[in-house]
């Protein structure tokens, strides 16, 4: 039980959160390489070197990045693939190792304390909008703790209110780590029917980081686990988009619930919902693209000039990865989305598996992390657990074998 919540909490709440890092002198990607080597010793004290497993599949990983880096003459591209490769490897090695049935509990437990301060820290900050103190993110924003929980919410001071993000640098990022706990929910507790109803009140819950892309993922969710008829799914869209029409007809629109909530529902004069930034990223990446990008990467085009990445937004996006690394490192990023499509359309693929692929690729679409030093391990962690878990449910097994 111990190891098990060792590794849950290195992996899915010290990595990802910079809160941990702002008590450490180091670079975000020493942090990572420091945490990645700590999980390494744990899992070679736990089991004999002749006993880890490697799949050989994994090297093109490593020849892809070595491709890259050589056109690009960078070794960037080749670093980010070695540390995905080596994420999959302990991922793989110490799935075999935890116990599953308390790696969901332990997850539970966190992500329902973690909401519980959120909401708290919402309706604190109403009266009082202070924040107790702050770090800076790696990106260079501020995040500050206000009471129970953290928020890099620009406006709190005229608003009065913030959109919780927990430990993590942002709102959209704790959304993101309570959809990856639904996820281990669902290929863990396969046969829980109880847990329908855990995951919904995750998600439900979790709307308290008024994140577009997790009310459209909790909507997708209760869509799909539910197995609710074509009828129904008309009726629930009809009233959610009532309620959120009724909303921004009544709400006044300098009220807080307006311009935090609803606001992100209505239409920009170029006619894309004002909450969706993805829309204008990927209409910007193709007016950047050059051969130079797809080539090199903006990363090493621009890297005289780093200013100029900062100011163009092309972190959030089904091509960030090309736009950053160039065309060939985004190569393992279009496999991975092909392997959760394969497993999402296989007729021999479980509910639960179907689901939790459909759940990831919608996440790796609008924040596609799987290189990330802060995202990429969690994310590594779970594309295992789905491949793991479908291939053994496939051979009619409960799931596969666990201390």
């Amino acid at each position: 039980m111990k190891f098990t919540s060792i590794i849950f909490l290195i992996i899915f709440l010290i990595l990802p959160s910079p809160i941990f890092r702002a008590f450490l002198p180091l670079t975000e990607t020493n942090y990572t390489i420091l945490f990645t080597i700590i999980l390494l010793i744990i899992l070679s004290n736990k089991t004999y070197i002749t006993e880890l497993k490697f799949d050989v599949k994994f090297f093109g990983f490593l020849l892809i990045g070595s491709i890259a880096s050589n056109i690009s003459n960078s070794y960037s591209q080749l670093n980010i693939l070695i540390f995905f490769t080596l994420s999959i490897f302990i991922s793989a090695n110490l799935l075999k190792l935890i116990d599953h049935e308390n790696l969901a509990n332990t997850s539970q437990k966190i992500c329902f304390l973690m909401i519980f301060f959120a909401w708290l820290g919402f309706f604190l900050t109403l009266y009082n909008p202070e924040p107790i103190g702050c770090i800076v993110n790696p990106d260079g924003r501020l995040n500050c703790l206000y009471f129970s929980t953290f928020s890099n919410t620009d406006n709190v001071e005229f608003w009065r209110m913030i959109r919780p993000s927990a430990i993590f640098d942002e709102p959209g990022a704790f959304s993101f780590f309570i959809v990856l706990v639904v996820i281990m929910n669902l290929l863990i507790h396969h046969r829980n029917s109880k847990q329908n109803k855990i995951n919904i009140l995750l998600f439900s819950t979790g709307i308290i980081t008024f994140s577009l892309t997790h009310f459209i993922l909790f909507l997708t969710y209760l869509l799909i686990a539910n197995a609710i008829s074509f009828k129904r799914i008309v009726t629930i869209l009809s009233l959610a988009l009532s309620v959120i029409l009724l909303g921004i007809l009544y709400f006044d629109s300098d009220s807080i619930i307006y311009q935090n909530f609803l606001s992100r529902f209505t239409f920009t004069d170029d006619g894309n919902l004002s909450g969706d930034n993805r829309s204008s990223q990927i209409k910007n990446f193709f007016e950047l693209l050059d051969y130079d990008i797809s080539i090199l990467g903006a990363n090493e085009k621009y890297k005289n000039f780093p200013y100029l990445i900062t100011e163009i937004d092309q972190s959030s996006n089904p091509f960030s990865i090309w736009f950053n690394y160039g065309l060939v490192a985004w190569i393992p990023y279009l496999l991975i989305l092909s392997f959760l499509g394969l497993k999402i359309f296989n007729s021999n693929t479980s509910k639960n598996t179907r689901i939790s692929s459909i759940l990831l690729m919608l996440l790796l679409l609008q924040r596609p992390y799987i290189f990330s030093p802060m995202w990429g391990m969690s994310i590594a962690f779970i594309l295992t657990m789905i491949y793991k878990y479908s291939k053994y449910q496939t051979n009619q097994m409960a799931c596969f074998h666990y201390k």
